[in-house]
């Protein structure tokens, strides 16, 4: 489990690298995003470590301090960990009441 939690979280923040028009993309979805009271929506993600590629199907909804509240719909053997990503750090809970915390870099 601590792997696939690992795996997550570096999915997550793996998002912020790449190549520029991919990060240009990105922040300007952010900024839409910050413009709206809230918004609801669903994301697939790769993850490409180069001998493998993982897939993640989140739900999604932005709230108006900014925040990201997500929950794992695919694969199913993670579905269910949910988390909060805020300016100021992160939080994933898994398994009802464990958490793990972690600063934005």
């Amino acid at each position: 489990m601590k792997k696939l939690l690992v795996l997550l979280v570096l999915v997550i923040l793996g998002g912020c690298s790449g190549e520029t028009s991919q990060l240009d993309r990105a922040i300007g979805l952010r900024k839409e995003l910050l413009k709206c009271n809230s918004c609801v929506f669903v994301a697939e993600i790769t993850a490409d470590f180069g001998d493998k590629l993982y897939t993640f199907t989140l739900d999604c909804k932005g709230q108006p301090d900014g925040s990201l509240l997500f929950s794992v719909q695919k694969p199913d053997s993670i579905s269910g960990i949910s988390g909060v990503l805020s300016a100021g750090g992160g939080k994933i809970t898994f398994d009802e009441d464990r958490a793990v915390a972690f600063p934005m870099l």
